[in-house]
């Protein structure tokens, strides 16, 4: 079983990925059967692959992605629970999600098998202007 330190491990590493574009790179973090629902409520993408998938149709979407831990990571068993924000796109298209919790269960191998992720479309706003920009 993968310790908590481990689990914290995967989920800074995910939101690092994510937000660097790496869809390989994060989907690496999936077992190879996992499933991943997001946001809860909505079909799940089951597999790597189709993880993946998810990732590179969201960028193609929206341009850019970007997610950061707004608190810790709750460790229980192989679970975890983490909160965290999220942005998408750019310019005056650019919007935030600014209440996500993720729940996230791992393998054996310190691999994501599952991960609900916990928002509701009516959250999503317009993004504050970016540091620097006027």
């Amino acid at each position: 079983m993968a310790t908590p330190d481990e689990i914290r491990t995967v989920i800074d590493t995910y939101v690092e990925r994510f937000s660097a574009g790496d869809a390989a790179g994060w989907a690496a973090l999936f077992s190879t059967d996992a499933t991943h629902e997001d946001p809860v409520g909505t079909e799940a993408n089951v597999g790597r692959d189709a993880i993946q998938g998810f990732y590179e149709r969201s960028v193609e979407m929206f341009g850019s992605l970007a997610v950061a831990r707004t608190g810790e990571v709750v460790v229980a068993g192989n679970e975890a629970a983490v909160t965290l924000e999220a942005f998408a796109g750019s310019g005056a298209g650019r919007v935030h999600m600014p209440h996500i919790i993720d729940t996230i269960r791992v393998d054996d191998d310190g691999l994501i098998e599952q991960l609900r992720a916990y928002w509701q479309f009516d959250s999503v706003v317009p993004a504050p202007e970016e540091p620097g920009r006027s």
